[in-house]
């Protein structure tokens, strides 16, 4: 294990970048004074510094609580405290937005004395949702339409709008319990489900409106607590496995996407709960699975931008399974894993860069320009902690350095041996427990949610912090790929067929052709793949596409190849082998340009595929999966000689999909090699690839 990664992006790039940003947020400042609210006072010294240094006059803080820290330098700011007490973090949000409505006297007496001609900014916390305070407009605040698209029972259309694969799950009214069970009962894959309530009554985060339901006791509460609180459930499979999420930034001009943040989440045993607190960057993924969630990320970020015109920040949270990124939610805004991604690039004032984007001021850069300044920085500076809070109500800050590992956790003897701070303070949920990691002391790979639970634990028992509850991470898991195919068996790289067309292993130097193949074959696609939505034919896109497809053939797990026409020149399709129906089973999928149908090219591309899976020494039968409605596809295996096994029910998302898949199999003829070993991680499911059925994401 390492302690980072060598940057890759051009210094000169980085430093241009956060001066143009900087530019740009002075210009959007213009001098003025700003009100800053929603958020506790002592978590607006560091912004308080960035909106000064760029010119901003003199700031008022709106504070929620005073919270855990130093308090702004007087010279610069003054600050309210509306002193709030809340059991929760959606309960702190409520009470904010009815005092931003309606502030008290005292209020509305200091934004009269700080800003009489009433020209100072107004911001608000990028997690808010409120549009005013005390009359005066926010700005850079979260639109209506933007909020809306956070509510958790809509967030699977949108997956589907953005041609995003995900898991199962059933939307049903908060108050019937019969419909729940029934949810329950089929989407349930042996460690319960996950609960997650509407936004009937305002925007809600931090996982409090989530409940993970394991037996009937615990549904009879989750459902009683939603019943006075939410209209409908969606209910979800639970997901075993490491929780973590993706960010982007949408522009006029396109979309810049970021690297993964594991999303600190424990658990406790009785009854079993779930507790989101932190973000960290430790943790990375294998890089096929850094590939796919960044395309989610992507997808998401060119939907929101192109349905609502969201510009900003904004997060996918999902799980890292052993079947790889399954997203579960969307926030269109700014979320806490932005902090220790952005906090690698010190001279970028981000959170500023955000309002002022938000507010509809010109973005200074390209997309790509702060994809790589933020990637680099990000990937060679790791940071990152969590925090829970506990029934003890500190009255000041105070820190503890501590080493802490997967194991446990003890008092530091000195700093130098420290690898992290434990921070108490006040909270307006009563005491709050912050663990940061200390960079270059923790290792780069592993998540970083143990020795947060560690932390927790010895900030319980020798700082009587009240948290009450023995947290545990999720357990730990194998390498999650296997770093080469068993017995180093792959297909052929380059194969003719009998079409003319030649099959070549597809590179991420591909990612133009494919884009242009893709772009021009849209209308064609779309009829029956959910990935043909027009970000398919970015190249962005097909990049990330690619550099999976290229760690998922090192792994053994999928291999993809480019259909070329016989002088190669171009692309006109995409096909491959996937390893995503079980043990000793393949997938084959196939698309092909607009302009080059009804000439045999996927029959014969199916064909090569099929021969080249007999070589895989595991392989016992390959399958093609295709909708029933989908003739010309079906008609390719029934060519083949593969015989029709059974059709299966599926989801419909929209005509002309039947809803019913066909499963078409061969099984390895007799006189060639039987198996010997398995390669790759069969049952894993595969990354979005280039695949015909319906039930598919893909380029």
């Amino acid at each position: 294990m390492g302690v980072g990664r060598s940057p890759t992006g051009d210094t000169d790039l980085a430093s241009d970048v956060a001066e143009r940003i900087r530019g740009a947020v002075r210009d959007w400042l213009g001098g003025r004074r700003v009100v800053l609210a929603g958020m506790p006072v002592a978590a607006t010294p560091r912004w308080i510094h960035q909106l000064r240094t760029l010119g901003a006059g003199r700031v008022l803080v709106v504070g929620t609580t005073l919270g855990t820290g130093d308090l702004p330098d007087p010279e610069h700011a003054e600050w309210i405290d509306l002193d709030i007490r809340a059991s929760d973090p959606v309960d702190e949000f409520r009470q904010f937005e009815r005092l931003a409505a309606d502030p008290p006297a005292a209020v509305t007496e200091a934004l009269d004395r700080f800003d009489p001609e009433g020209d100072a900014l107004v911001l608000a916390a990028p997690f808010q949702a409120v549009t005013t305070l005390g009359g005066r407009a926010v700005d850079g605040s979260r639109r209506p339409e933007w909020v809306a698209l956070e509510d958790k029972t809509t967030n699977d259309a949108l997956f589907d709008r953005a041609g995003v694969d995900r898991p199962p799950c059933q939307v049903v009214a908060a108050g019937d319990r019969s419909a729940l069970d029934a949810a329950s009962g089929r989407l349930d894959r042996g460690q319960g489900t996950v609960w997650a309530g509407d936004a009937s009554e305002g925007f809600n985060g931090g996982g409090t409106f989530v409940r993970w339901v394991t037996d009937d006791a615990q549904a009879d509460r989750a459902q009683r607590w939603f019943a006075g609180r939410c209209r409908s459930v969606r209910v979800a499979p639970f997901l075993e496995g490491t929780p973590c999420n993706i960010h982007g930034f949408a522009t006029d001009d396109g979309v810049a996407v970021f690297r993964p943040v594991e999303a600190i989440t424990l658990r406790s045993a009785d009854p079993p709960t779930l507790h989101y607190g932190g973000a960290a960057t430790f943790f990375d993924p294998p890089e096929a699975d850094r590939a796919r969630m960044r395309i989610v990320a992507r997808r998401v970020g060119a939907l929101l931008r192109d349905e609502v015109g969201f510009r900003g920040s904004y997060t996918i949270d999902g799980v890292l399974t052993d079947d790889g990124f399954r997203p579960t939610e969307v926030n269109p805004r700014l979320g806490a894993g932005f902090t220790p991604l952005v906090g690698a690039v010190p001279d970028l004032p981000f959170v500023a860069f955000h309002w002022a984007v938000a507010a509809g001021w010109p973005c200074p850069v390209a997309p790509d320009e702060l994809e790589e300044t933020i990637l680099a920085a990000a990937d060679a500076h790791r940071a990152g902690g969590g925090w829970v809070a506990g029934r003890t109500r500190w009255r000041e800050t105070r820190q503890h350095p501590v080493v802490a590992t997967d194991d446990g956790c003890e008092a530091a003897r000195d700093a130098g041996e420290a690898n992290g701070v434990i921070t108490t303070g006040p909270s307006s949920q009563g005491g709050f427990i912050r663990f940061d990691a200390t960079p270059g002391a923790t290792p780069v790979g592993p998540p970083l949610a143990p020795r947060a639970a560690s932390a927790y634990a010895w900030a319980d028992r020798e700082l009587g912090a009240g948290i009450g509850v023995r947290f545990r991470a999720a357990p730990a898991r194998p390498p999650a790929r296997a770093p080469e195919a068993a017995d180093g068996a792959h297909p052929p790289e380059r194969m003719p067929t009998a079409s003319g067309a030649v099959l070549r292993r597809a590179r991420p130097t591909d990612a133009d052709a494919f884009a242009e193949a893709v772009g021009a074959s849209l209308a064609h696609l779309r009829r029956w793949m959910p990935w043909a939505v027009p970000v398919a034919a970015e190249a962005p896109v097909q990049r990330d596409r690619l550099v999976m497809a290229d760690a998922s053939w090192a792994d053994g797990t999928d291999y993809e190849f480019a259909i070329l026409p016989a002088d190669e020149r171009g692309i006109i399709g995409g096909c491959g082998l996937m390893r995503r129906i079980g043990p000793g089973a393949i997938e084959i999928g196939y698309w092909v340009h607009v302009d080059h149908t009804r000439r045999g090219h996927a029959t014969a591309a199916a064909r090569a595929l099929t021969d080249a899976a007999w070589t895989l020494p595991d392989v016992e039968r390959v399958e093609i999966h295709c909708d029933e409605a989908n003739r010309a596809s079906a008609a390719v295996p029934a060519r083949l000689g593969y015989r029709l096994d059974r059709v299966e029910s599926d989801e419909t998302p929209a005509p002309p999909h039947s809803g019913r898949t066909m499963i078409w199999i061969a099984d390895r003829p007799r006189g060639v090699r039987k198996a010997s070993a398995p390669g790759g991680r069969a049952a894993r499911r595969s990354a979005p690839g280039p695949a015909p059925s319906s039930r598919d994401p893909a380029p």
